[in-house]
This record gives C-alpha cells, sequence and structure tokens, in this order.
C-alpha cells in the first residue's frame, strides 16, 4: 500500500518534506502477505530512522526483500508486529534540514482459547481455567459465567496470565465458562464447560435420641 504523494503548501521551498501522514494503520493478515509504504521524503538528501522506548532515533538499516527504500519511500514487506512503532524521516538540502514523523499501528487479528474446554471436579474441590488470548492490541480481558460478567470474590479468583480459580467448586458453579478479550475495534471469546463430579453423602434425615429399658424391643 502506497501513501502516494502529499499535498504541499506553495509557502514552502522545493525539495522540503511538506506533509506525512501522522498514522497509519496495516492489519497483518495470516494468510496474506502485504508491502507497507510508510511514507514519502522528497528529496535527494533523506535517511529514515525508527525511534526507540528510550526515545533516543535510530538509524533504519534496508535489508531486502523485506526492509528497502526506494525514491524516498521506506518499505516493509509483510509486515509483523515488531515493526510497530515510531518512524521519523530527516530530509536535507540547500534551504535547511525538516523532520516529519509517522507512527505505525499494526492490528493483528483476535482470538482466545480456555483450557480445558470440559472439566469435571468433584464437590468441595478446586478448578483452574486457563485462558490464552492472540492479537493485537488487547484493551481488556474478562471472564463471564453463563454470559454474565464473573468478578473476583468469594471461592473466585483471577490470577496473572488469565487464569482463573474456583475454590472449594458448589453445584451452583457448574456451567459455562467464557474468557472475552476487546480492544474496542473487534472481539473475540472462548469458552468452556465445568461439570459437576461426585459429592460427599449428606443424610436428609435421622432417628430420633430414644431411651429404652431392657426388655422393649426397637423398631
Amino acid at each position: 500500500m502506497s501513501l502516494g504523494s502529499p499535498p504541499f503548501p506553495k509557502n514552502l521551498a522545493p525539495g522540503s518534506v511538506k506533509q506525512v501522514l501522522q498514522s497509519l494503520q496495516q492489519t497483518k493478515k495470516k494468510s496474506r502477505q502485504k508491502s507497507q509504504d510508510l511514507g514519502i521524503c522528497l528529496s535527494p538528501f533523506f535517511q529514515w530512522f525508527r525511534v526507540d522506548r528510550a526515545g533516543q532515533s535510530v538509524p533504519v538499516v534496508a535489508s531486502p526483500p523485506r526492509v528497502r527504500q526506494v525514491q524516498g519511500s521506506l518499505v516493509l514487506q509483510a509486515v509483523t508486529l515488531a515493526d510497530a512503532g515510531l518512524y521519523m524521516c530527516a530530509v536535507n538540502n540547500s534551504v535547511g534540514t525538516e523532520r516529519v514523523s509517522t507512527s505505525v499501528v499494526i492490528n493483528a487479528p483476535l482470538a482466545a482459547y480456555i483450557s480445558p474446554q470440559v472439566q469435571t471436579v468433584d464437590v468441595d474441590r478446586t478448578a483452574y481455567f486457563n485462558c490464552t488470548t492472540e492479537g493485537h492490541p488487547q484493551i481488556s480481558v474478562s471472564w463471564l459465567k453463563n454470559g454474565k460478567q464473573l468478578s473476583a470474590g468469594k471461592g473466585v479468583q483471577i490470577l496473572p496470565g488469565h487464569v482463573l480459580r474456583l475454590e472449594s467448586v458448589q453445584r451452583a458453579d457448574g456451567g459455562m465458562y467464557q474468557c472475552f478479550v476487546s480492544n474496542g475495534q473487534e472481539a473475540a471469546q472462548g469458552s468452556a464447560h465445568l461439570r459437576l463430579g461426585d459429592a460427599a453423602p449428606m443424610l436428609l434425615a435421622t432417628f430420633p435420641n430414644e431411651t429404652l429399658s431392657p426388655g422393649f424391643t426397637v423398631v
């Protein structure tokens, strides 16, 4: 995908950078490879940099065919999540130097999976569900039971790594559990079923206490 030549104000000197798209989104497709043109520096003297987490500008090193510079354009072939970040183009000519930047966001489709998908747990035992998420960006991950929001509380713990812990499982805990991941643009969920196994026997009624004398018959 190419951004093309951006519009130029009339009051700026020829050869300097006038406008570069400030935010660019490229969706990463699982089954297709696309090339990403990050912008154009209209000058014979230019250089592309990538701004790292420390705020330092690091020169982009061309490594064809995946990373290359063509007529002032920086082209990334088959983008990955690692390509996301802030890029800067510095242009020099007889008039001076100008810098412009482009922010690249890579979107990968969201997915969520729960393991185990079916679990049978005896009453008063502990159950664990592990949610594995994929995609980018991920804004929130939450748990639901039978389609209703599940919060940490008595007998319910949400552990780091998207792990759900159900302590001392009771019959009311049986049902469908969902792991829901979203980012404001799309959402995905995984589901699993908790079945209840054996429970300790419980006496519903007992015999009354009686005091008898020798010779009486007990029925």
